[in-house]
């Protein structure tokens, strides 16, 4: 869909995303990963992004996908 920081606003990322960090674990080696989501947007899918090679990449995340995620991974706002 896109990529670099400029892209990140055109998508609906806010200084303040939602993030699911993974860690990975495979032969031995750990690896820290960091899925940024978009705010929810009237009539546009949800998007993701994620970093590599130091430069955020941004994709479409499945809407049923981004329900689930949203529905049973995300803590309620603050009071």
């Amino acid at each position: 869909m896109g990529r670099g920081a400029a892209a990140r606003s055109d998508y609906g990322f806010t200084n303040d995303p939602v993030i699911l960090k993974l860690t990975v674990k495979r032969d031995g080696q750990t690896n820290d990963y960091s899925l940024d989501f978009s705010g929810a947007t009237p009539g546009r899918p949800p998007y993701g992004a994620i970093t590599l090679e130091g430069q955020p990449w941004i994709f479409e995340v499945n809407p049923d996908l981004g329900d689930l995620i949203r529905n049973y991974l995300m803590l309620p706002p603050n009071p």
